[in-house]
């Protein structure tokens, strides 16, 4: 290689030749260094993050740093001696700097290779050349020769890498240091990349924590809620789990951000607890690479104070009659005016108990009292979840239980851990028991029990008889009053007032009258006397019926005098009785003609619904032939007369409903006048029925009470030549056209349609169709008696009409005569 020093004949040229060459090894020591430091930068990256992420062991650290130097060496090789060995000579350092400067006719080349062999070339021409070529590179610019651009490129990225190694030892000089130690074999372990921060908490006021740097240790009562959250510091891990030291284990759920939560409810070494131990629970979180069970979470369970069992001592008020009892629960049903005496029995050493009325916010203090052994026995066994074995209580629980009859049972009961309080209750009660031991806990979740008080409200007083609100009678007549009496505890009597119409204000009614009362269906007295009787028996639920004579309810009244009689009743409340009444019942004072005018007036009702009933009848007769004559013989049945089957059933089933709401409306006319007593005829039909019917305790006419007036006048001719002796036949049709007419014909509609052969369903019709023709001849019969008292009536009412008109003329005639 020839020395710039050999080209003395071109000093410019030889000025530019070593620029140039400067340049170059400039950029060959620059990019080669660059290129060396990325490439160690990029690999001691890779082999920190190998170490730090996957805890690699040591020989791999150790092959990771031999890699580093063998590579550093291969680099020095490959890009920093090869270029620094390959430099070019002059000639290519000409050729180099002609070439970028757009040069082809190699002038600057021949001058270097001139002054390297001088003598081989023309003596005259070789001068001018050299002169040529150092004026040319006089002119040239080194720089265009060589581009810096993979030299910037190599330093710039060796710079980032640099500068990227020395920002993160900056920011983690721990990390770094920790890094290059156990790089140079330092057996040291890398930092947790997940920290776990916990947390203990309880709603419960009665639990207490304390907190080392190794151990979270809680105190908490039984059946309180621990809740623990674990908080993240670091790498979140996805997954956090609470191992417990015997090895089972419960995942957390996250509850946020770097949050995670979960009950330690359920445990089951807070189920139980061995060997007389109290319930206790040892374990730690673990999640990611935090792994060192640190803090370990410490809790012990301490038995709070609890309710073993209940019972209430009840003494109900003495208007009740009732006696007192014992109750094995917290909650009862109680009368108004009830002492109540609230037993509780508790495990633990309870210092203070205390009854809170949830309703009131009043809190009543309790004191010990022996818990009843009536109510210990049959709760003995069974004195509460997780309740312990307490020979107290089974002494308790075998003490005799005739006690029961004692409003506080057995004050000679074993010695247990006992309270009570008394209690006078005129309203609901809903109560917690609330108990504190010597350690300040409480019982937690007290139960929530109720007493409800039943108020005594006053008797109801229903009528049974007469029906209406109104009744019309004569002055020889009578009524039959029947009517239920019902209380919450005791119906202790009941009378009636009457009460003239129309009155003045302020008028007070009549003296009340007793009636008798008795259980539903006895039998009573037949009438009352005028003056009070003696109050009945004491009966929650009472039945009254008394026949009343108009002649000593409304002594010497005139006629059309009205008045109201309502029905009283008291029970037996202390030290003031209340009273209930019943709806009034007007009572109009008539004459017999007048009464029967009514009478006749309202037999058009029954003749209405008589006609229509006829009507419907005969339309069902043409159905029925219909059918009958379409399947004369074993002929399927369709669909549609099937349909038709059916709706002939239905019209039964009204029929036999219309045909009771015709005996009601011809029982009650009928009633009216066999108790009105309009004449001497009518007085043995009033005997008869009134007995019948005395004890009949249900609402309306008693059907038997009626079916069997009916027989024995039809029998012995009673009441024969009466007003009331048509209306009374009358009455027995209808029962006959009830049953057993229409009852025959909805039974045999029912048995052809159950099993609908054509043999069946030709039978069923039959039949039906036979009962229904019989039902008819009784409705026209009905009809005639019914058109035959209407005429009957207006018969006599005209009689009656012109005799009154007789008699007024006789009374002018006599009283002109006089006159003159």
């Amino acid at each position: 290689m020839t020395s710039t020093r050999d080209l003395a004949r071109t000093p410019q040229l030889a000025a530019r030749l070593a620029a140039l060459r400067r340049a170059l090894l400039v950029a060959a020591w620059t990019r080669g260094l660059a290129l060396v430091a990325a490439c160690a930068a990029a690999w001691v990256a890779w082999a920190f993050l190998a170490d730090w992420g996957l805890r690699v062991p040591t020989w791999v650290r150790a092959f990771h740093a031999v890699a580093l130097v063998a590579g550093l060496a291969f680099a020095l090789w490959r890009w920093l001696v090869l270029p620094l060995r390959r430099q070019p000579d002059e000639r290519a350092l000409a050729l180099l700097l002609e070439r970028a400067h757009g040069g082809r006719d190699e002038l600057l080349v021949t001058a270097v290779e001139l002054q390297r062999a001088p003598g081989a070339h023309d003596p005259e021409l070789a001068p001018r050349i050299l002169a040529q070529a150092d004026d040319a590179a006089r002119a040239l610019d080194t720089r265009a020769a060589l581009s810096w651009r993979p030299t910037l490129g190599a330093l710039g990225l060796a710079l980032a890498a640099l500068g990227a190694w020395g920002l993160f030892a900056a920011v983690e000089p721990g990390l770094v240091a920790q890094f290059a130690r156990r790089g140079v074999g330092a057996d040291l372990p890398w930092p947790a990349r997940t920290r776990i921060e916990l947390e203990l908490s309880s709603a419960d006021a009665n639990a207490r924590f304390e907190r080392s740097a190794d151990v979270l240790h809680a105190r908490v009562p039984r059946g309180a809620r621990i809740d623990l959250a674990a908080r993240i510091d670091g790498v979140d891990p996805g997954s956090v789990e609470l191992v417990a030291s015997d090895g089972t284990r419960r995942a957390l759920a996250r509850a946020g951000p770097q949050l995670y939560r979960t009950s330690l409810l359920g445990l089951s070494q807070l189920a139980t607890a061995g060997g007389g131990r109290a319930p206790h629970f040892e374990g730690w979180v673990v999640g990611g690479d935090d792994q060192d069970e640190r803090p370990r979470i410490v809790i012990d369970v301490e038995e709070p104070p609890d309710v073993a069992s209940l019972a209430l001592s009840i003494q109900p008020p003495a208007y009740t009659r009732a006696a007192a009892r014992i109750e094995p629960s917290g909650s009862a049903r109680v009368p108004s005016g009830a002492r109540v005496t609230v037993h509780v029995r508790v495990h633990g050493d309870v210092v203070r108990a205390t009854l809170r009325d949830e309703d009131g916010g009043t809190e009543h203090a309790l004191a010990r009292a022996p818990f009843p052994a009536a109510a210990a026995a049959p709760t003995a066994g069974a004195a509460g979840a997780g309740a312990a074995a307490d020979p107290a209580a089974a002494s308790t629980a075998a003490a005799p239980t005739a006690a029961a009859s004692s409003p506080a049972g057995d004050a000679s009961a074993a010695p247990v851990d006992a309270w009570a309080c008394e209690l006078a209750l005129t309203h609901g009660l809903r109560y917690r028991i609330l108990l504190a031991d010597a350690r300040g806990l409480v019982n937690p979740a007290p139960g929530l029990n109720s007493i409800e008080v039943l108020a005594d409200r006053p008797p109801r007083v229903d009528w049974l008889g007469p029906e209406g609100g109104e009744l019309a009678v004569t002055a020889n007549g009578a009524l039959r009053i029947r009517a239920q009496v019902s209380d919450d505890w005791y119906v202790a009597g009941l009378g009636y007032e009457l009460t003239r119409r129309p009155s003045a204000p302020g008028t007070a009614p009549s003296a009340r009258i007793a009636l008798p009362l008795g259980a539903p269906g006895a039998a009573l007295a037949n009438s009352v006397p005028a003056a009070e009787g003696a109050p009945g028996q004491l009966l929650p639920r009472a039945f009254s019926s008394a026949l009343l004579e108009v002649a000593q309810l409304m002594p010497d009244a005139p006629i059309a005098t009205q008045h109201d009689l309502v029905l009283v009743a008291s029970d037996a409340t202390e030290p003031l009785a209340q009273e209930g009444r019943s709806s009034s019942l007007r009572i109009v004072l008539v004459r017999a003609e007048e009464l029967l005018r009514a009478v006749q007036g309202d037999l058009a009702r029954p003749r209405m619904h008589a006609e229509a009933l006829a009507k419907r009848m005969l339309e069902r007769a043409a159905r029925y032939d219909e059918l009958l004559t379409a399947h004369g013989g074993d002929d399927a049945w369709e669909s549609a007369d099937l349909q038709a089957a059916h709706a002939l059933l239905a019209g039964v089933l009204r029929s036999r409903g219309d045909s009771s709401t015709l005996f009601r409306e011809l029982a009650g006319l009928a009633e009216r006048v066999v108790y009105a007593r309009v004449d001497e005829a009518s007085a043995p039909l009033c005997a008869r029925l009134d007995d019948a019917q005395a004890a009949y305790a249900s609402a309306g006419p008693s059907r038997d009470a009626w079916r069997g007036l009916c027989a024995q006048r039809r029998q012995s001719g009673l009441g024969d030549g009466g007003a009331a002796a048509l209306l009374v036949d009358l009455v027995g049709l209808a029962l006959e056209l009830e049953q057993p007419h229409l009852e025959r014909a909805e039974a045999a509609l029912r048995a052809a349609l159950a099993a609908p052969t054509a043999e069946n369903l030709h039978a069923g019709l039959t039949e039906a169709a036979a009962a229904e023709a019989a039902a008819r001849a009784l409705l026209e019969r009905m009809q005639d008696g019914i058109a035959e008292w209407d005429n009957y009536q207006a018969v006599i009412g005209l009689t009656r009409d012109i005799l009154e008109r007789q008699q007024a003329l006789r009374d002018r005639t006599r009283s002109e005569s006089n006159r003159r």
